[in-house]
């Protein structure tokens, strides 16, 4: 008697650039910590194990999304950060792009975002915030190479609100006592402060009161936006 041995076949190639974009969608829409790789590929119309196949794991995948999201999104902003950036309207960017999932009201501010290369991607529709501060939450699911990733990012936007704050003290713009560096650690420190308020969906108006807190301290009141 003839016996048939079924054996797996070989997982169909995917669009890993198309895998990337739907898992950014929804780990910036959900959180990493509340995606499985079995919806991932469930959106993606794929199988489960191509997904392992393709990018290594669930570890390799978050990395495919943060590098997507620093290249698309975090870069062409943190490029016009620098000495010659208006401190008022960076930190009116920055906050105010955590408060209203970026959506900015341009009025007033004076900062130019530089283009990014290649193809541009729509930020998704429903997500929260800043990707890179949410996924600072999901410690379950990180690896200490995502830390460290994340954690450069962190160490060269405080280096460019350092110069920043430097030249704003010197028009005025920035209070002149104030410790340059330390003052960039307590910006980032109250974004991630931030981050976790638009998460738990903090109403609008407290969100803008911790804003212009933080704004108090650092920004004299003639030049606040």
């Amino acid at each position: 008697m003839n016996v048939r041995v079924k054996t797996r076949g070989r997982p169909k190639k995917i669009d890993r650039d198309a895998v990337i974009r739907i898992a950014l969608s929804l780990y910036w829409e959900h959180g990493v910590e509340n995606v499985s790789m079995s919806r991932i590929a469930r959106e993606a119309e794929t199988q489960r194990v191509s997904l392992y196949d393709e990018f290594g794991g669930e570890k390799g995948l978050i990395q495919e999304c943060l590098d997507l999201y620093r290249e698309r999104f975090k870069m062409p902003m943190l490029n016009g950060i620098d000495e010659s950036a208006d401190l008022p309207s960076v930190l009116k960017i920055l906050f105010h792009g955590l408060i209203y999932d970026g959506n900015i009201n341009w009025d007033e501010i004076t900062f130019t975002i530089t283009d990014s290369e290649g193809e541009i991607i729509p930020r998704p529709k429903f997500s929260k915030g800043c990707f890179y501060l949410r996924t600072k939450f999901a410690d379950s699911k990180l690896t200490d190479s995502h830390r460290d990733y994340i954690h450069l990012y962190d160490i060269e936007l405080e280096r460019r609100l350092t110069l920043c704050i430097e030249t704003a003290k010197d028009s005025g713009k920035a209070y002149d006592h104030l410790d340059s560096k330390k003052t960039s650690e307590f910006i980032n420190s109250q974004m991630t402060l931030m981050q976790s308020m638009r998460s738990s969906k903090t109403a609008e108006e407290k969100m803008l009161n911790t804003y212009e807190f933080i704004v108090s301290m650092v920004i004299p009141e003639g030049h606040r936006i």
